[in-house]
């Protein structure tokens, strides 16, 4: 596996010279962990009393160091990513590297390598899952091949082949008309909690942007102003959105930043919330009963669990928007997407299907 456990370095003094050997022995003991893991495979040109130019130099680098420079670097920097998008490429690396062990020198991680990564991932992720890991491990490989391949050595004949499996994307999630009633009937919701999911339902806020955002009157209509790097967590999207609100919805943002406790952050008040919208679905899909401990939940769920989130309170706003107008550029406005790409997901819907899950807006606006 190209680690060694046994390994005699010769310290080269004479005579009289213990405090020398003490200090170079000192230094082969820094670095036995290295030697342990292969990391130094030439002795000769790491110990600077064992080469002719007296130098000393690290002649292999590990994959983990590689990976980690590789993060901080085009991802942080090259890429200008998200904190969230840099934590996610972080979590699928740990994945590769638990594949395949981080000490290994990366200068020999080879298509074998690449084999394991993708064998491991099936085994433990989802067919999504997998595709991410391998989109991120080709992203890794070839930054490595195209910044580093002097510095380490490498030779373009032996960059790894990564073969990206190609996934049916997934239509959104969304919370029908059916579903919605039965969720505002759960008990252990609040009033408060159910203005509030609401709210998100006709707004297509996300999570953040109510309690990131500034509500202004313009003219006689209230509006909820959202800069680009207040809409997610403080990260840029790309585009400001202008959300009209009704009286109430206006009301219920003041009520909603009033009630925020003194003594949490913003990000974990409105987390407390998504939280808690998922534990309602579950009962909405019955998978968990009302009186549900949480320790009862965290057993069930290993099993079985919904797809359902928070967020798509704000994909059921863009599937009940273009219910309502079959305007598919109004929906890209309205949900402040950079790419109308991103919405025509909600148009691939058949109407069939939306009109029996959305039936009395159906009969509102469908016919009109």
């Amino acid at each position: 596996n190209g680690k060694i456990n046994t390994i005699t370095i010769p310290l080269r003094c004479g005579v009289g010279e213990e405090r020398l050997a003490k200090t170079r022995n000192l230094e082969v003991q820094t670095h036995r962990q290295d030697h342990i893991d292969g990391l130094i495979k030439n002795v000769g040109e790491f110990y600077t009393w064992l080469n002719e130019k007296g130098t000393s130099r690290i002649v292999h680098t590990s994959l983990s160091e590689s990976i980690d420079e590789y993060l901080n670097t085009y991802c942080r920097i090259e890429k200008d990513n998200q904190k969230k998008t840099i934590a996610n490429s972080k979590y699928v690396c740990d994945r590769i590297t638990k594949a395949v062990g981080g000490t290994m020198p990366v200068s020999e991680f080879s298509t074998d390598h690449v084999l394991l990564v993708k064998e491991y991932a099936q085994k433990n992720l989802s067919r999504h899952g997998v595709r991410n890991t391998m989109v991120r491990l080709n992203s890794f490989i070839n930054w490595l091949y195209s910044y580093k391949l002097k510095e380490l050595d490498l030779n373009i004949s032996d960059k790894p082949i990564v073969v990206v499996p190609s996934v049916p994307k997934k239509l959104p999630q969304y919370i029908s008309e059916s579903q919605w009633e039965k969720l505002m009937n759960i008990s252990f919701l609040t009033d408060f909690d159910k203005e509030l999911f609401t709210f998100y339902r006709d707004t297509g806020c996300r999570l953040m942007e109510p309690l990131l955002g500034e509500v202004k009157k313009i003219g006689n209509d209230w509006w909820l102003i959202v800069e680009p790097e207040k809409a997610k967590k403080g990260e840029t999207t790309g585009l400001a959105r202008e959300i009209k609100l009704t009286k109430t919805q206006k009301d219920f943002i003041q009520m909603y930043k009033e009630n925020e406790p003194a003594d949490t952050s913003m990000e974990h008040y409105g987390y407390y919330f998504s939280k808690l919208f998922k534990k309602a679905i579950r009962v909405v899909e019955g998978i968990i009963p009302e009186d549900c401990s949480n320790e009862k939940m965290w057993e069930i769920i290993k099993k079985k669990d919904t797809p359902l989130r928070f967020h798509n309170l704000r994909d059921t706003f863009a599937i009940r928007t273009y219910l309502r107008t079959g305007d598919i550029y109004k929906v890209s406005h309205l949900m402040g997407h950079q790419d109308l790409n991103m919405t025509k997901a909600y148009a691939n819907f058949e109407q069939s299907r939306i009109e029996a899950d959305f039936p009395k807006l159906a009969k509102k606006y469908v016919n009109e």
